[in-house]
């Protein structure tokens, strides 16, 4: 599962600290492997600010993420001001709940941002037993959960 070749620098982020694409891909197979052996859910959070927020806003917004998510769940950063989240046993519902909460919570700690408070598009994803993905699977479908989210924002 873990990458031998990989060493622990490769898997964070160097201005957030947090873990990145690489430790996602590396962790979501752990958590496949988990959910194969011991029949737990999980659900993936794909998310980014509705609007362009400076990198120092959105290191800030990392920080506010990591105190919202429960002490298992297992913040990413991604490219540009995206993060994903992996939140082992966890189910649809307690996924959309995540997420609801993510948004309500950061809009009312960013209110004294330079740009304002800070809305998120939010994609998520439930995985269970039955279902047969591969990490590179579930971060697509988290990718087009977020797409989609942001076009129902846009249609309403």
């Amino acid at each position: 599962m873990i990458n031998a070749g990989i060493s622990g620098e490769e898997l964070v982020d160097p201005e957030s600290g947090l873990r990145n694409e690489t430790a996602l891909k590396e962790d979501l197979e752990w958590e496949i492997a988990r959910m194969k052996r011991y029949g737990h859910r999980f659900a993936v959070l794909m998310f980014e600010p509705r609007t362009f927020i400076p990198i120092e806003s959105c290191l800030k917004l990392a920080n506010l993420v990591k105190e919202i998510l429960r002490a298992t769940d297992i913040l990413y950063r991604l490219p540009d001001c995206r993060f994903a989240a992996i939140l082992p046993c966890s189910h649809e519902t307690g996924g959309e709940c995540a997420a609801l909460r993510l948004r309500r919570v950061l809009a009312k700690k960013t209110e004294d941002y330079p740009e304002g408070p800070v809305d998120i598009d939010v994609g998520v994803v439930s995985v269970d037993i039955h279902m047969q993905m591969s990490s590179s699977e579930i971060i697509e479908k988290a990718n087009s959960e977020l797409t989609e989210a942001k076009h129902l924002r846009e249609a309403s």
